[in-house]
Formats: structure tokens, sequence, C-alpha cells
């Protein structure tokens, strides 16, 4: 009786920590294609060991913080959606957005002195190719994906 007691707490135990500690598919894939992004950009500048000392902390913080923004101007979004929907009065859907566009610029001064700090670390052309990698990731993983797409279309 005891041991099925004991058994039946730790079975409980892994399935609430296993509940606890899985992330959902959606996370998972963007983990992984934050991984990929951050790998192919190594590539690509091909920093040295001290280059890469110093500015992948800074990449790492831009990331973070790009990530806090896009969850924050989300749910500006949303908010901003339902006030329009729900006919609020115009001064609280003009808080908004000023809220809105008050985050969207803290956000470019808080990414352009990132950038600043980067730049510092390594050379110019090194530099340029992060920005050219930071604007064109998306497109580039875009067109990737829509080619493995039509690759796998089975031939009949």
């Amino acid at each position: 009786m005891i041991k099925k007691g004991i058994i039946g707490i730790i079975a409980l135990l892994l399935f609430v920590t296993n509940i606890a500690f899985t992330q959902h598919p959606q996370e998972k894939r963007i983990r992984i294609l934050q991984q990929y992004k951050k790998l192919e950009m190594l590539r690509i500048l091909d920093l040295s060991d001290q280059e890469e000392e110093q500015v992948l902390p800074l990449i790492n913080e831009i990331n973070e913080k790009r990530e806090s923004n896009f969850n924050k101007q989300r749910r500006l979004v949303h908010i901003i959606e339902k006030a329009v929907k729900s006919d609020a009065d115009e001064k609280k859907i003009a808080e908004l957005i000023d809220t809105l566009m008050i985050n969207q610029q803290e956000f470019g001064e808080n990414n352009r002195k990132m950038y600043a700090k980067i730049r510092s670390f390594i050379p110019e052309k090194k530099f340029a190719k992060f920005l050219l990698f930071q604007l064109q990731f998306g497109k580039h993983l875009r067109e990737q994906m829509e080619m493995r797409k039509t690759r796998q279309k089975p031939g009949y």
C-alpha cells in the first residue's frame, strides 16, 4: 500500500515536471530557427575568437530584446484591435497608438546603440555582412523553405 502511494506520487511528480518543462511545438521551432540563424551568421561573419567573445553577447541581447519587443508589440496591437472593435473613445485609442509608437521608437534606439557597440568590435566589412545578414535572413529562410517544399513533392 505504501509502495503504491510512493509510486503514485513519483509518477505524479514526473508527469507534472514533464508538463512544466515541455516546450510548446511552436516555441521549439522558434528556438531551432534561432539556433540556425546564429550558426548561419557565425559561418558568414567568420569571427575570430576575440571578436566572437565580444560580439555574441551583444547579438544575444539584441535577439532577446527583439523577441521581447515583438511580444509587447503583438499585445499592444491586440489591445488596439479590441479598442477599435469595441468603439472605445478616441482618447483611449490615441493613447494606445502613442504607446505603440513610443515602443517602436525605443526599440529602434536600443538597436542603434547595440549595433554601434558591435560595429566597434569588428571590422567594417564584417559589420556590413552582419547588417546584410540581419536584413536578409528572413527572405533567405523563406526561399529555402519554398525550395524545400518543391523538392519534397512526390513525382508521379
